[in-house]
């Protein structure tokens, strides 16, 4: 697992999205490609571990901050084939991941106003980042998108 690095993951219409995010010089995160898209039905915990894994290593700290008219699209919409982050939004769940210090921390978020917010500390789950496996890692994150 990665020392450091930060995904985001969501459930939407029965398919996983799993994405890396990115730390912009301004200091906010920004969600990149690529974005691996899974079937829900036919992966298990290992897979969606191994999934994360990937993108916590994609992650990457101090990537260039985009003006405030250069934001396209956000890459998850585009991979579920919608055009707007409302229609997208309206039927997903969202978990992230981050890594920091080995530790890794995993947060479930709601939906509300039309994005999401961190949910309460009891669906946080918080493991040894060193010594977490995939199925581990995976079986957590699938847990608390199926709250």
């Amino acid at each position: 697992m990665t020392s450091a690095g930060r995904c985001s993951v969501y459930a939407h219409r029965k398919k996983i999205f799993v994405l890396p995010a990115s730390q912009t010089k301004a200091g906010f995160y920004l969600e990149t490609d690529p974005v691996e898209v899974l079937e829900a039905a036919a992966v298990g915990a290992a897979e969606v571990g191994a999934s994360v894994a990937r993108a916590l290593a994609l992650s990457k700290v101090g990537v260039p901050t985009p003006g405030r008219d250069d934001y396209g699209t956000p890459a998850v919409v585009t991979a579920a084939g919608l055009r707007s982050w409302s229609t997208f939004a309206k039927k997903a769940k969202h978990v992230s991941v981050q890594v920091s210090d080995g530790t890794l921390q995993i947060d479930r978020w709601v939906q509300e106003d039309g994005g999401f917010v961190e949910e309460d500390e009891d669906r946080q789950r918080v493991m040894d980042a060193k010594s977490v496996d995939h199925s581990e890692l995976g079986a957590q994150i699938l847990g608390l998108l199926e709250d």
